[in-house]
């Protein structure tokens, strides 16, 4: 996982170059990528190497393999009949837009914060960032767990009709328990 961070993708739903499913699958790779390298934000540090190694091994290739058959419109006959066209993707996309745009101007907050304490001693982060990134990480997990809602709908239509769409859902969701289990552990409760 890198230690500086990218610039997150525009969402650009509807480039004359792309395809609208494809944009969602580079956001939805950028977040995953964000929620995996910072350390103990999204992934529980028990299962961090575990995360990573799934996805550079078998989720990343599998994300990008799938983003080359909706380029190739290999499924546009499938999504047609699982709402993934017309008004309904329409629809769809612009929930997934606002949730994603709110999301990043969090988790670049936490982003920055990261990269910023690696330049800094043990005692020089706990004292400058200790609430700041308690309270980003905090809003930026629940914002994590709202952007994965309209995700959750995309990817769960695109799965019926393209099998390696399995493979990124079942991803998302093993990145929900980590979200789920690291509230656990900080408030010993789990909210929805």
């Amino acid at each position: 996982m890198p230690t500086t961070y990218q610039t997150a993708p525009a969402w650009q739903p509807n480039q004359e170059d792309s395809h609208p499913l494809a944009e969602f699958l580079n956001t939805l790779e950028y977040i995953f990528e964000i929620a995996i390298a910072i350390p103990g934000f999204a992934v529980p540090p028990q299962f961090r190497r575990d995360m990573t190694q799934a996805w550079e091994g078998e989720v990343k290739p599998a994300l990008n393999t799938l983003r080359n058959e909706i380029l190739r419109g290999e499924h546009n006959e499938g999504f047609e009949r699982v709402g993934l066209t017309g008004l309904q993707l329409t629809l769809k996309l612009a929930v997934y837009g606002d949730a994603y745009r709110r999301t990043i101007a969090l988790l670049d907050i936490v982003a920055q914060d990261h990269a910023a304490a690696q330049d800094m001693s043990a005692q020089e982060q706990a004292s400058a960032f200790a609430g700041v990134v308690t309270f980003f990480r905090s809003g930026a997990r629940k914002m994590l767990k709202y952007f994965f809602k309209p995700a959750n709908v995309i990817l769960g239509s695109m799965a019926a009709v393209a099998p390696l769409a399995h493979v990124v859902e079942e991803f998302k969701g093993m990145v929900e328990t980590g979200l789920n289990a690291l509230e656990f552990q900080a408030t010993g409760a789990l909210t929805e």
